[in-house]
């Protein structure tokens, strides 16, 4: 592990830019595994729940095949034709007119779609009674509320008539006993009570109950729609499409939660659709009919005209058949104005519908105008032909003409008279709807499957959003990325050390009722720093205690680091020891400074453990407990009630009293002792000074642990008599913020911060890497 030696002080601290790369935002998501799992979960089961309650749509449909127009009402033949009138079927105007009010309120009206009647249910938990009911068979009420639907309830309103003011107002069905009901408008006030089956009026209302099973006090919502709403509201539920591209083949279909009306309402749109279309071709067939026999006489007296005209000709020329050249012109002639002709019919049909500047007739005449042109052109190839023989062959090409469309019309005429005795149109039912066996939703599978994506999706977004937004630390890559302060090593949670500390905890306690008594009579004045003369006995003093010397040496009883030397978390300890000694080596001292920016972190467990682990190498080290306030490492070594640090200060103890043995190797310890009332002016004392500066020399390392540096002054000012400083930090106990302004306070007390420890690490399934302590823990929680 790297480490970075960071002087603080005047040089500011250094921010990074903290930016999620995508490896890290999987590894946060992979460590937030069971927030996101949660956040899925509950989004399953609400979808789940939903899924359950929601109430299954059915989907009827039916077939049509719309046909092309008829090209040439009038029977004639017209080259032209394709230019009148579209060959595909004009699907989209059909299905326009499948959705137009004509063809729907006849359907609204004979199943009474106009007519809503909902159960008055307690929401959600009336869903979930309703499940478990039986059509026909009321469900005894839950929690005695009578007034509200618990399933099995049946109600079919045959007739309802309210007044306009009341139309698409939420009215209430109330249920009497006695199969009678009541009928309230909205502010409560009853308009007309009835019984089941009998038409009942009042109030300007009108209603009929076919059927109505319920427990009595049952209320049901009823609403009348106007047509309008009916329509709209139908709408909704009913889908006209076409099946391909100018296939003409339409597609009906109505949703509905009952399948046997769905197949009906299908059905009945259907068939009034079809019959809406013949009756408009008989009525188009009616009036094509009167305007051909209209025309027939006037078309029969031309005929006769031309007849006559060209007998009379023939008679005075002498000739009774027009030579080759002119039969060419004949059959070019007749071809031309056999068009021209039909045009002009189909214009003056036209115009009893439209008017002149339609484009329907413009185009008509558009076509005119180019076979008027095109005749000219071809008869000014026959100029050179006799004049005896161009007369003839215009008279003989009259009367060809006048024959066929005579001829035509007539056939028409027929034609439209069995048309208009008939019952059919130009669209034909291909298949009828049916029952519909399945419903089309809600889609079970694919809203928990959906429901589940959206959900590790949320969780996902929800964890990074959090990290991002989030001021607490939780990862020791931010403290390293945006603080750009060395991580010295991570210790995981665990419960291990819990356990230790309140075995230990309890001993004491029973220790303590068994010697009760207050130390503060024992305690005598001494020096603060004594005279030459006494060197060679304060050396002895702050010597760690032998074995068999006499003193009572008690072993840590919630020490980790001796009680299971062994832990992962013990091990974790062991490589945040080694960064240490790698980052000291350049310090000024070796006073070595254990804190915090805020209480329960695990400093105190940090600083005895590693204190431990050192003595345990053959140094000499001292464990001073700086937490005059409420300092608890006494308890752990054994020393609940001994004279500490502030005795010393205060001039009620000597050295040789409050250096205590910690039981372990080399290792001393010297207690907080009795809370004084002025921690930090003690601590800023020359007195105190000059003891760090004796404790430094006569041991290999001192280490300190203080109070957090937030709290109060008392770290600070400690912190800049030592030569090392580190800052023990825990997941989401401190934000970024007091982070930041406890290594600024430290720097400006002089202090040299080298890094940090992060502790109480939960497991992460992230980490690729696996060490060996990811299961230890040192909670500060646990008495440290």
């Amino acid at each position: 592990m790297s480490v970075r030696n960071i002087e603080w002080g005047a040089v500011p601290l250094r921010r990074g830019s903290g930016a999620v790369t995508p490896r890290e935002a999987l590894r946060l998501v992979a460590d937030k595994a069971r927030v996101v799992l949660l956040i899925t979960a509950i989004l399953v089961a609400f979808s789940a729940l939903y899924a359950f309650l929601a109430q299954p749509i059915y989907s009827a449909n039916a077939l049509l095949r719309v046909s092309p127009p008829n090209a040439n009402e009038l029977g004639i033949g017209n080259r032209q034709k394709q230019m009148t009138l579209p060959e595909n079927p004009d699907t989209a105007t059909e299905i326009q007119l499948v959705k137009s009010r004509e063809i729907l309120l006849p359907a609204i009206k004979r199943f009474h779609l106009d007519i809503h009647v909902a159960a008055q249910r307690l929401p959600l938990i009336g869903s979930i009674a309703e499940k478990f009911a039986k059509d026909g068979h009321p469900a005894a009420p839950w929690f005695g509320l009578e007034n509200y639907a618990w399933g099995g309830e049946a109600v079919s309103i045959g007739q309802l008539h309210v007044p306009p003011e009341l139309q698409n107002k939420p009215l209430e069905l109330r249920v009497l006993p006695g199969r009678r009901f009541g009928l309230y408008d909205p502010a409560g006030t009853l308009l007309v009570t009835g019984e089941v089956g009998v038409p009942a009026q009042g109030a300007g209302v009108t209603v009929l109950v076919n059927r109505l099973s319920a427990r009595a006090h049952t209320r049901f919502t009823v609403t009348r729609y106007d047509d309008i709403t009916a329509v709209n509201l139908m709408l909704r539920h009913l889908q006209v499409v076409e099946e391909g591209k100018n296939t003409g083949v339409v597609k009906v279909s109505y949703e509905n939660s009952n399948p046997v009306l769905a197949m009906q309402v299908t059905n009945a749109v259907v068939q009034g659709y079809l019959a809406a279309n013949a009756a408009s071709h008989q009525e188009e067939a009616n009036k094509m009919l009167t305007f051909v026999q209209g025309e027939l006489p006037r078309l029969r007296a031309e005929l006769d005209d031309a007849e006559r005209k060209l007998s009379q000709y023939r008679t005075h020329a002498g000739t009774m058949e027009p030579d080759r050249e002119s039969q060419s012109y004949l059959r070019g002639g007749i071809d031309f104005d056999r068009q021209i002709a039909a045009l002009k019919l189909q214009r003056t049909q036209l115009l009893s519908r439209f008017t002149a500047n339609s484009p329907e007739v413009r185009n008509i005449d558009q076509q005119l105008a180019e076979l008027e042109g095109y005749k000219h052109s071809f008869t000014a190839r026959f100029d050179n032909l006799p004049a005896s023989q161009r007369r003839l062959a215009e008279l003989t090409r009259n009367e060809k003409v006048a024959s066929e469309i005579y001829v035509a019309m007539v056939n028409r005429a027929q034609e439209l008279s069995v048309t208009r005795a008939s019952n059919f149109g130009n669209v034909r039912i291909v298949d009828t709807a049916l029952v519909p066996q399945k419903p089309i939703r809600p889609r079970r599978a694919l809203i928990v499957a959906v429901a589940t994506l959206l959900g590790l999706l949320l969780g996902a977004l929800y964890v990074l959003l959090r990290r991002q937004l989030s001021s607490r630390i939780d990862d020791p890559l931010l403290v390293e990325q945006r603080l750009r302060l060395p991580v010295f090593g991570t210790i995981a949670f665990s419960n291990q050390q819990s356990r230790l500390a309140g075995a230990a905890q309890g001993q004491l306690l029973a220790a303590h009722d068994e010697r009760p008594g207050d130390l503060e009579p024992r305690l005598r004045p001494a020096l603060a720093i004594p005279p030459p003369a006494q060197a060679s006995a304060r050396s002895r003093a702050l010597e760690p205690a032998e074995p068999g010397s006499g003193e009572e040496i008690r072993a840590p009883r919630g020490v980790m680091a001796v009680n299971r030397p062994h832990d992962v978390t013990v091990e974790a300890l062991r490589s945040v020891r080694t960064a240490l000694q790698s980052g000291a080596a350049s310090a000024t001292n070796n006073i070595l400074v254990v804190s915090a920016p805020t209480p329960e972190t695990g400093k105190s467990f940090v600083a005895a453990n590693l204190a431990v682990l050192e003595a345990e190498t053959g140094k000499r080290v001292l464990l001073i407990d700086g937490d005059m306030r409420r300092g608890r490492l006494a308890t752990h070594f054994g020393h609940p009630d001994a004279p500490g640090l502030s005795e010393l200060l205060m001039g009620r103890a000597e050295i040789a009293q409050v250096i205590q043995s910690a039981g372990v190797g080399g290792m001393s310890f010297l207690a907080a002792g009795r809370t004084p009332g002025h921690p930090a002016e003690l601590l800023s004392t020359r007195h105190m000074e000059g003891l760090l500066k004796m404790f430094s020399e006569r041991f290999d390392l001192v280490v300190i642990d203080t109070p957090p540096v937030l709290a109060v002054a008392d770290a600070p000012i400690l912190a800049r008599h030592a030569g090392t400083t580190v800052l023990v930090l825990r997941p989401n106990a401190q934000t970024e913020r007091e982070i930041e302004d406890s290594v600024i306070w430290l720097g400006r007390a002089g202090a040299r911060v080298a890094g940090t420890i992060f502790n109480a690490m939960p497991p992460r399934r992230g980490e690729k890497r696996s060490y060996v302590y990811a299961y230890a823990s040192a909670p500060d929680s646990a008495g440290y």
